[in-house]
């Protein structure tokens, strides 16, 4: 994974650093609330309890400054970011990731 989309998706809150070698993947809502996180790692892959569930990730290839002209929709937040990557990090892209599925809140 190249270091300047980690580096965005960290600087737009929606990837951090997790114990253990994972990455957390953080998940909000329409109004951009945070609902929880998709957490990843070697030997471990699941979603936060405690949240209001699985929502949406994204993150933005231009951080939020341009019109949204393209949607990029995966199953799982590391897709988005491996996509973005060889996708050259389009301007104007929402890269998205459902977790697997959103929750029955969510519909």
């Amino acid at each position: 994974m190249p270091d300047h989309i980690v580096a965005i998706a960290g600087q737009q809150g929606a990837l951090k650093e997790g114990p253990h070698g994972t990455a957390w993947f953080g998940h909000r809502d329409a109004d951009g609330q945070f609902t929880g996180m998709e957490m990843r790692g070697p030997d471990y892959k699941g979603f936060s309890t405690g949240g209001i569930g699985k929502r949406l990730f994204g993150f933005r290839a231009d951080g939020g400054e341009a019109p949204v002209t393209r949607l990029v929709v995966t199953e799982a937040a590391i897709d988005a970011l491996s996509f973005a990557a060889l996708d050259r990090f389009q301007q104007g892209t929402l890269y998205t990731s459902t977790g697997g599925g959103m929750s029955q809140r969510a519909k």
